[in-house]
């Protein structure tokens, strides 16, 4: 008798617990679904229109073109001094993680002083770096430092742009995050030649004396970014607490496994150029054409992301592609095929890149995107740093780059694995992706 009422009593609670949760999903749903009605009233008060996405897009071209074009600019002097190419990859990998992890502070940041605020000393401090690194004695200490800083600046830029753009756009919002995003395929396919050319006509420090007045630019084009906080102060977020929630920390690991393979793999893919002895103007027509698929794949991908309410399978098509390509990259010997498949790697980058803000939208909503961003970013950054020296290190004991490429291939293929399992989109009564062309003219106020 006591044993059936202790089984009915268990049951009991399992359903009131179950209960409990439904209802308190509910109720964060209903929650999310005001507060993104607010945030679409405050955008179209806001009245943005396309200054905000042309400073963005122009943002991401200047941010993004000193890390894009450091295998041009340095490597092969530094090769030529003796330095090893472990050491070159190494302090690439460092400067693109340690950016990763330092946006771990972008989301307090953001909210305390808001997007102009945050984004113009970090700009200034990105245009010193190239003229200190143009003062400097030695050419490793100035490859060393300018990477280090244009790597942690250029990855907090992006973000802060990626952000300021989702959060004061709607109906458009698809649309003007694929044109933000386009500007750092732009940098990939302008700026290896352009800098390439400038170190053919001058020495390697009038190019970095005329690339930090470049990047005073940035502190321009951050001028039209809104100088409001991301969010009101009794909005602001614990990281713990978003952690906590369903599905963060997973999607935190996919965007993760994804940015370090692909970072290390563009870290990596001008030192294995050079090593089969590629010239600079070879190796940056190379990088030129992955971006310029890159560039392609990132415009299809902003046009159709109004129509397309399936951006996880997108994401998980686009990263089968890298993987592939990666690893057969390398295999072939061909220049024709060697092209073709940097193509397919830069294209499927570019959807990639294009898609994982709105699958970041679409899992944790508008309210949390800044916090989950800088989670994913700094989640990125701690792998990073752990996949440059395991790639290092595959190299040295396979004698060839393959072993390299075939680490980063497998990386992308098991991230492709977890994204499986992320939870799909809430369903909402008026999703906050649809996109008509009718809209693309400045909203009325």
């Amino acid at each position: 008798m006591n044993e059936n009422v202790e089984t009915a009593m268990s049951i009991i609670k399992i359903h009131w617990k179950e209960e409990q949760e439904e209802k308190g999903e509910k109720e964060e749903e209903e929650e999310e679904e005001e507060e993104e009605t607010q945030d679409a009233e405050k955008a179209k008060g806001q009245n943005r229109g396309w200054s905000l996405i042309w400073a963005g897009f122009s943002i991401n071209v200047l941010a993004t073109v000193g890390v894009n074009s450091f295998g041009v600019l340095f490597s092969p002097r530094l090769l030529e001094l003796g330095s090893s190419p472990s050491l070159l990859s190494s302090v690439t990998s460092v400067s693109l993680g340690a950016g990763c992890v330092l946006c771990l502070f972008m989301a307090p940041l953001l909210h305390r002083w808001g997007c102009r605020r945050l984004v113009m000393p970090i700009s200034l401090l990105y245009s010193v770096a190239f003229f200190l690194a143009a003062l400097a004695s030695s050419r490793l200490a100035a490859f060393a430092g300018a990477a280090m800083v244009a790597g942690s600046c250029g990855r907090i830029i992006s973000a802060v742009v990626q952000v300021a753009v989702s959060r004061s756009y709607q109906q458009m919002r698809p649309l003007a995050m694929g044109v933000t995003a386009v500007g750092i395929s732009v940098s990939q396919v302008v700026g290896p030649p352009l800098l390439a050319f400038l170190m053919g006509h001058y020495n390697l420090r009038t190019t970095l004396l005329l690339t930090g007045v470049v990047m005073l630019h940035l502190c321009l084009a951050a001028t039209l970014l809104p100088s409001d906080p991301a969010c009101d102060s009794s909005e602001r977020l614990s990281y713990l607490v978003v952690l906590r929630r369903r599905g963060v920390l997973l999607l935190c690991l996919v965007i993760a496994l994804f940015n370090a393979g692909l970072f290390v793999s563009w870290a990596t893919i001008p030192l294995a150029l050079f090593a089969t002895g590629h010239s600079p103007h070879e190796v940056s027509l190379y990088l030129s054409v992955a971006g310029l698929a890159n560039l392609v794949a990132r415009v299809a991908t902003s046009l159709l992301q109004g129509r397309c309410s399936r951006p996880l399978f997108a994401l998980k098509v686009a990263s089968a592609m890298a993987a592939v390509a990666i690893c057969v990259w390398h295999l072939v010997e061909h220049r024709v095929w060697k092209t073709a498949w940097l193509a397919v790697l830069g294209a499927g980058n570019g959807v990639v890149g294009n898609v994982s803000g709105l699958v970041t939208l679409e899992v944790v909503g508008l309210r949390r995107q800044a916090v989950v961003v800088s989670l994913a970013s700094m989640f990125s950054g701690v792998a990073i740093l752990l996949v440059g020296p395991v790639a290092d290190l595959a190299r040295e004991v396979t004698g060839t780059y393959a072993g390299s490429m075939c680490l980063l291939s497998g990386l992308l293929l098991v991230s492709q694995l977890l994204s499986v399992c992320l939870p799909s989109a809430r369903p909402r009564s008026r999703p906050p992706n649809t996109h008509k062309y009718h809209l693309l003219t400045r909203p009325s106020a």
